[in-house]
């Protein structure tokens, strides 16, 4: 038995699940029921943790999450240390995150292996600033270089998640795991500043 209700839901948040249904050719119903159900579930066993208490001993990724938590109103959402099964519950962490929305939707693209359409989503998507520093031809080399060593990426779990920056790891079809960061813009359309994709975290 199902009932109706109406979401009040913010501009940008539906702009973010339609974007990633189209991705992944779903409909928005769907996949809003899968993610509360996903999250849900998440918020019922979920541990958390101090800011800079990673599941890596990471010194790194303890500093930018202290950041995060300084400058975001938003709590910090990370995962206990125990590995996660493989589910999708880490990308139901990352919805309510603007950046964790942009997370999504670039490996959405990324796994089919559309180079294209990727190309066309960081020269879209990416601040201008960020794409002094590296232009979409740039990193559409590097995310092609990624693609060929380690194929299609599944998010094994979220280090930290608030509004606008994202830390997840991902792991490669052939086992290998990335530290992915992500931020973007305070301002809507929530631009990417920052992704930076560095191989060797820890399983």
């Amino acid at each position: 038995m199902t009932k109706e209700i109406v979401l009040d839901l913010p501009e940008s948040l539906i702009e973010q699940v339609q974007m990633v249904a189209i991705l992944e050719n779903r409909s928005v119903n769907g996949l809003l029921v899968e993610w509360i159900e996903l999250g849900l579930s998440l918020r019922a066993s979920t541990k958390l943790l101090y800011p800079t208490d990673t599941p890596y001993g990471n010194e790194e990724a303890a500093e930018i999450l202290s950041k995060m938590n300084q400058s975001s109103d938003l709590p910090l959402v990370l995962l206990a240390k125990e590995k996660q099964p493989v589910t999708n519950v880490p990308q139901a962490l990352l919805v309510p995150s603007n950046a964790g929305m942009r997370v999504i939707a670039q490996l959405s693209i990324f796994n089919k292996g559309d180079f294209n359409r990727l190309r066309d989503y960081i020269s879209e998507n990416y601040d201008p600033l960020a794409l002094e520093i590296a232009s979409a031809k740039a990193r559409l080399v590097e995310f092609k270089a990624v693609y060929k060593m380690s194929g299609k990426m599944r998010i094994d779990r979220v280090v930290a998640a608030d509004k606008h920056q994202a830390l997840v790891v991902v792991e490669g079809e052939r086992g290998d795991f990335y530290m992915l960061q992500v931020t973007v813009s305070e301002d809507y359309p929530h631009k990417v500043l920052v992704c930076t994709f560095n191989k060797g975290a820890e399983a």
